[in-house]
């Protein structure tokens, strides 16, 4: 007999927060040159033991990776570590 398993799936962004939003304030800025503006984002990775979580730190000119960390969870150490890498490997 077989049985359906529960779909897990990730808790995404939520925008209705008491926290302060900033303002996007490189949203009309021109830009020309690489390492000029640096932009990020998390992205969830579903694995067998559950979720795991990927820092990307992308340069918006070139729009190539420029930094990377993979984690387990949704702490602000992996970002960050995204952003050493970055200058470490320079």
């Amino acid at each position: 007999m077989l049985t359906l398993r529960k779909k897990t799936s990730a808790r995404t962004t939520n925008s209705y927060h008491r926290f302060y939003k900033y303002n996007n304030i490189i949203k009309d800025l021109g830009v020309t040159i690489a390492n000029q503006v640096w932009v990020s984002d998390i992205t969830y990775i579903r694995t067998v033991k559950g979720f795991c979580y990927l820092a990307l730190i992308t340069d918006m000119h070139s729009r190539k990776i420029v930094g990377y960390d993979l984690s387990d969870s949704l702490e602000l150490n992996g970002c960050v570590r995204a952003l050493k890498k970055r200058y470490l490997s320079s």
